[in-house]
């Protein structure tokens, strides 16, 4: 909720849009750095503890914007704002990767990927209303009260992760249950001591990874420019492509855990970057059909935006579990925390690295080639994920 309505709180505070630009770039940039860190501190220490770290700074931080305007005037500074928005990030990159290591040591590893499917549920049911309802209450109660009310959902969060009763990593033993088709020497690098790069990146995740930062790197087009797309070429019911786009996440994650034990976890990562590719181009097609500035063309532009909405909804939500779950499998318990470290590290990378590189080809070629450009790396990441595809096929081949 405090993602949509942060930039909204500092503009009516009297800043200018660059300074708002920064308190969410702020927040990124401190989760991506933190993340290396807590996935190690998970693995060593506790993950219960971390968690519980985590949603308290959520609400401290979601407080501090709330109660901001009593604070004292020599305290009224965007860059107090900027400080309590890294403290937000800091306790953010602790809460997901708690989280998402939490979920996987729970799931057992014959139903991952339908497990790590649920657990992305979640988020995708949150930001199908999130945004809509932070704005709502925003609207009607105002900015202070809003966030006091976020902050009191963040308190309710806390209090259930003080009912966890989950084992410290110190007690966790490494698992007997790695996959056969593991390099064993990895597996004993990551059980045992690792060096200053292990500790900031996971070996046994680092290729899931990968292939997950060119997928966010092309799919960062769409949270970053679709709305001015859609404004330029005078296609109407940009909210409504997120709203389906959310809807073919939450709907493709019901059913990935059947369809990846009917076709295999290979088949269902093709058909991911199937989905994207066929997105993309939908959307760039869409702004030749406006062209004849027809209602008809109109209408059909809407149709094929809200198809391509749904198909790279449906497209994120198998390429993400297919590949979060084999980098949490082939990784040993006592690592997991830097392997889901190291998975959304690089997604942050490839977002962050996307919103720049699409920026700089607006500018030079339009914004409708974003998502021919965006398509190109659909297929780039399919190629790369070929060597990954194949240990899989050879995985299940041994099953």
């Amino acid at each position: 909720m405090r993602g949509v309505s942060l930039p909204l709180f500092v503009l009516d505070l009297g800043y200018q849009k660059t300074q708002a630009g920064l308190m969410t770039s702020i927040y990124a940039i401190t989760a991506l750095v933190f993340r290396p860190l807590m996935g190690n501190l998970i693995d060593k220490k506790s993950r219960r503890s971390i968690l519980l770290f985590g949603n308290a700074v959520f609400v401290v931080t979601i407080s501090s914007f709330g109660l901001y305007k009593f604070f004292p005037p020599s305290l009224h500074s965007i860059w107090v704002l900027y400080l309590i928005q890294l403290i937000n990030g800091i306790g953010f990159s602790a809460n997901s990767v708690a989280l998402s290591t939490i979920s996987t040591d729970v799931i057992p590893n014959s139903r991952m990927t339908e497990g790590i499917g649920y657990f992305g549920l979640t988020s995708s049911v949150t930001m199908a209303f999130a945004p809509s309802l932070a704005l709502f209450t925003m609207d009607r109660t105002g900015y202070s009260n809003g966030f006091l009310i976020t902050s009191g959902i963040a308190f309710f969060a806390l209090l259930l992760g003080l009912m966890v009763n989950y084992e410290k990593a110190e007690s966790m033993k490494p698992r007997a249950d790695i996959p056969e088709n593991l390099d064993t020497t990895v597996v004993e690098k990551s059980a045992g001591k690792c060096g200053f790069w292990d500790k900031i990146i996971e070996p046994n995740a680092f290729i899931p990874a990968l292939i997950m930062m060119l997928t966010m790197f092309g799919g960062s087009s769409i949270n970053t420019f679709l709305p001015t797309y859609t404004r330029e070429n005078a296609i109407p019911a940009t909210g409504l492509v997120f709203t389906v786009q959310a809807a073919g996440s939450i709907i493709s994650r019901l059913f990935i855990g059947g369809l990846s034990e009917k076709w295999g976890q290979a088949r269902v990562l093709v058909i991911g970057f199937i989905c994207d590719f066929s997105g993309m181009l939908l959307i760039f097609s869409s702004s030749l059909i406006i062209d004849s500035d027809t209602p008809a063309a109109v209408n059909l532009a809407v149709t094929v935006m809200l198809t391509a909405g749904f198909l790279t909804g449906a497209s994120k939500a198998f390429i993400m579990t297919v590949l979060n779950t084999e980098a949490i499998i082939r990784t040993p318990m006592n690592r997991r925390g830097s392997a889901n470290a190291t998975f959304y590290m690089f997604m942050d990378v490839g977002v962050g690295l996307g919103s720049v590189v699409w920026g700089r080809t607006a500018d030079v070629f339009g914004t409708s080639w974003i998502y021919a450009g965006a398509a190109v790396f659909s297929v780039s990441g399919l190629i790369a994920s070929s060597r990954l595809r194949r240990r899989m096929n050879e995985h299940r081949a041994k099953l």
